[in-house]
């Protein structure tokens, strides 16, 4: 075995519980990883909530911009 260390470097330790129990998280990480059409489906339906706000603001500006009577007339005799 080549030695390629420095000095003052130390050779890496090998934990192998360590390297089965990181692989087993990585694997059950994997497991939830949503499929290409779960994807696809909270991809529209995050386009849908965004249309929903769209939609709220612009029935908001209209309500802002329609003329509304300040008032009534009275005749003064």
């Amino acid at each position: 075995m080549e030695n390629t260390q420095t000095a003052g470097q130390h050779a890496p330790r090998e934990y192998p519980i360590i390297d089965v129990v990181a692989m087993k998280i990585k694997e059950t990480l994997r497991s939830l990883e949503p499929s290409p059409d779960v994807t696809q489906h909270f991809r529209n339906a995050r386009v849908e909530v965004l249309k929903g706000f769209r939609q709220m603001i612009d029935n908001r500006i209209q309500r802002l911009s329609r003329s509304s009577d300040h008032g009534q007339k009275l005749t003064v005799e």
